[in-house]
Order: C-alpha cells, then structure tokens, then sequence
C-alpha cells in the first residue's frame, strides 16, 4: 500500500516537471497545462480504488471435514446416551410423559437446526439438514404414540402418522432444500405409500410392493420433469450472459436413485409373494430401462443390487432348482456388465464436444 502512494507522488511530481518544461518551451498554453494536469488527477482518482479492488480477496474459512464428522459423531453419541437413558424407564413412564419427551426431542432438534449461527459457513447448512432429519424421525414416533393412545385400527393408525411424516417433512425440504431433506421426503413418501396401501387393501404383501414401486415411478418422473424442491437454475459465469444454466445436476440424480430404490424394494416385496411374484422382475425390468434411458451408473447399480435379489426369488419360485438360479444368476451377471458397458459409453458420448 505504502509503495502504491510512493509511485503515485512520483508520477505527479514528473508530469509537473514536464507540464512546466513544454509550457516555458511554447509547446503548452497555460490553458492546456491545467486541463492535462486535472485530467491526469481525474484518472488516477478512478483507477486507484479499481486497483484496490482487484487485490485477491481473502480466502474463505474452511471447516475440516475431521472437525464436522467429530461434530457428528458427538452428537449422535448424545443422541444414543439420551436414548439408552430414557429406554431405562420408558416402561414406568405414563402416556403423556412418553409424548410430552417426544414432542420436546422433535421440537428442540428444529429450533437447533433453526437458530444455527451464519458464521458457521458451509457448516450451518449441512447441520440444520441432519438436524431437521432427526427431527421428522422424532414427529413419526411422536405420531405413533399419539395414536397408539387414541386407539386407532392397525390400518388406520399407519395412514395417519405416514401422511403427518409426510407433510411435516415436505414442509421441512420446501425451507432447506438440502440432501438430507430430500433423502427424509422421499422415504415419507414412501411410507405413505404403504400406509394407502394398508388402508386400502387385504392383500397387504402384493399391494404394498406394487404401491412402493408406484411411488417410486413417480418420484422419477418428477425429478427428470425437474418439479422437486431443492431442483434449481445453476448459472454458470460463461453462460450468465446467454441465459439460464442447467438444473442442478446432484438434486436431480439422487431424484433418480432414490427412485430406483424404492422401485427396487417394491420389486422384492413382490417378487416374495406366492401370486403373481414376476412382478417383481417387471419392475426391475423397468429400473434397469430407466438407467439406460439417463444413462446413470448409480441408478444401474440400485437396480442391479435388485436383480440379485429378485431373479433367485423368481427361480426358486418356479423351478425349485439350484442349477436353474446358478445359471439365471450366471446370465443375469453378463446381461448387467453388457449394460454397464453400454451405460458407460452412453455417458462417454454426452460429455464429447460436438464436431465442428
């Protein structure tokens, strides 16, 4: 700083010298001198605080992740002594004592995440998500036992504390739309997909499958369609000028996979049941065409992890035979490195630069 001024009086003092030298020479009118002098000062006045700004700015201060993850392991090292504490005499507690402790966990858990400080950084926000997590876990169970003392049918009581989960944890991601939001959504979701399910039907095996791979159909479609909270417009400085950037990649594949989940576990409930277990492989079936469609290895592995698990259900199912699973295992192995392979170099042509 101290030599930016140095230069700077050098520089006036030079150009006084010469302003005087060309106006005693005939070359300059007083007139000229004065408008070259107060023309010079205006320049350097602009182009002094454009120097200053262009100074790099500090670097901002990063949390080690050991510090975070030793912050989460406190916490739920807490969590667990709390717990084990209260399990010691949950039996001697009364109905309104044991709501009254949930209700308290599940609303001090929101305030905690609430009131994080802002000079946390990039911290604050990764710790209200897994703040707010525990807190939707803390409402089911407070749900449940809610219901449990209002003496409500099995069927029922499920349909009520999934849709509670439900709206309390979509309400949670619509003001933090983080990962561990959108992680909490979509197993309530899920849930209340099963709790319809329950309510609705006898046949609980079959219809709750078919109800999980449903919802998890529709949780794909909204995810690439791009209509899940927490999706937004990135813009990147090269193309700020030429109009919105693309959507957020991460929000939208972990839409994908967490569908691919869920569709998958419905899958295997299916594939379970004594009537009609080829469903099962026909949601698998439709997982696996989803991962070639997007061209996603993440989805390909979910739905991969589910064929392992369908395909040997399906073949003890109608052929009783270890030889027959070896070698529809044998055969589903191939057919998944054939589409890894393909998947891969799908991904490959996406991410080469068009000719020309």
């Amino acid at each position: 700083m101290m030599a930016d001024m140095d230069t700077a009086a050098r520089l006036r003092t030079e150009l006084e010298l010469q302003l005087a030298r060309w106006t005693s020479a005939g070359l300059l009118s007083t007139a000229q001198a004065d408008r070259i002098r107060d023309w010079e000062s205006e320049r350097q006045a602009a182009t002094a605080p454009a120097a200053e700004s262009t100074s790099p700015p500090a670097a901002p201060v990063r949390r080690p992740l050991v510090v975070e993850g030793l912050a989460y392991l406190g916490g739920v090292v807490i969590l667990t002594a709390l717990v084990l504490a209260v399990a010691g005499y949950w039996h001697a507690l009364s109905a309104t004592t044991r709501i009254g402790l949930a209700a308290g966990g599940t609303l001090a858990l929101l305030l905690a995440g609430s009131l994080l400080p802002q000079r946390l950084g990039t911290f604050a926000p990764r710790l209200r998500g897994v703040l707010w997590l525990l807190s939707t876990a803390g409402l089911t169970g407070l749900l449940a036992l809610v219901v449990d003392g209002a003496d409500l049918a099995a069927q029922r009581s499920v349909l009520v504390v999934s849709a509670g989960t439900l709206i309390y944890a979509v309400t949670l991601w619509l003001v933090h739309g983080s990962t561990a939001q959108h992680l909490a959504a979509f197993v309530a979701a899920e849930f209340f997909a099963v709790g319809i399910a329950v309510q609705v039907s006898h046949q609980t095996g079959q219809v709750v499958g078919a109800a999980m791979a449903v919802a998890g159909a529709l949780w794909a479609v909204l995810a690439q369609l791009r209509l899940l909270p927490g999706i937004t417009p990135v813009r990147s400085d090269s193309a700020a000028a030429s109009g919105p950037g693309d959507p957020d990649p991460w929000h939208r594949r972990l839409g994908r996979v967490q569908a691919a989940a869920g569709a998958s576990v419905g899958a295997v409930v299916l594939a379970g049941q004594q009537e009609q277990p080829w469903l099962g492989a026909l949601v698998i079936a439709l997982v696996l065409a989803l991962a070639m469609t997007v061209g996603d290895l993440a989805v390909l592995s979910v739905g991969s992890v589910g064929t392992l698990i369908v395909l040997p259900l399906l073949v003890t199912h109608y052929f009783s035979s270890t030889i027959a699973v070896a070698a529809v295992l044998l055969g589903a192995g191939g057919l998944l490195v054939v589409l890894a392979v393909l998947v891969a170099r799908r991904r490959h042509r996406k991410g080469r630069p068009a000719a020309g």
